[in-house]
């Protein structure tokens, strides 16, 4: 990324915190673009060198939010799949922990930087349901085949997905609750424990 675009996503990234932390503060309907450039310190003009309006921002935030978490979760896709395996194994495979962990320390670490968006976000205080449109995306990734061979047919599959994700973005609340207590690292070991309990 050159000077003049690495520029160009740290005066956006200003706007999208400020625009988040009144909204967290004020509410949605309350945020407007005088608010949003006295926070960040910044003129009309740059505003809208970046931004058409309000309502501009709040797209192209949750656009930008959710292209980076989506470009993760490809990532992690293959980590899932090592979690699927090593559950029917009734473990998870020690030559795999360190890929596993490092992977989802990335995403924590992405979610910290971009805490007060995010946080705004996973609340629903943009306009925005997280759960309905994030969501289904996580739920492609995981093999319904392979669960049922996790499962043997104890109940169905829709139920264990359901669990397993929404407990995961319970977990990341809790972190942000805690006002991010543990580090990206140490939150991913712990998540990493969770699920060896989870797989006994």
């Amino acid at each position: 990324m050159n000077k003049h675009k690495l520029q160009k996503q740290i005066t956006r990234n200003k706007i999208f915190d400020s625009t988040a932390t009144l909204v967290m503060t004020f509410g949605y309907s309350s945020v407007n673009v005088t608010k949003i450039v006295t926070h960040a310190k910044i003129s009309r003009g740059t505003f809208y060198q970046h931004f058409i309006d309000i309502r501009d921002v709040f797209e192209q935030m949750n656009d930008y939010i959710l292209k980076q978490l989506e470009m993760l979760q490809i990532k992690f896709q293959k980590h899932i799949k090592v979690v699927i395996r090593d559950l029917i194994q009734t473990k998870l495979a020690l030559t795999d922990e360190q890929a596993f962990k490092t992977t989802l320390e990335e995403i924590y670490r992405f979610l910290y930087e971009n805490r007060v968006v995010c946080s705004a976000i996973l609340t629903n205080r943009l306009g925005f349901d997280f759960n309905e449109y994030f969501m289904p995306k996580v739920i492609q990734l995981i093999s319904a085949e392979d669960l049922v061979k996790v499962l043997k047919n104890d109940f169905p599959v829709d139920y264990y997905i359901s669990h397993s994700i929404y407990s995961h973005v319970g977990f990341i609340k809790a972190w942000f609750e805690r006002d991010f207590l543990e580090t990206p690292k140490e939150l991913s070991d712990i998540y990493y424990k969770l699920l060896l309990i989870k797989s006994i």
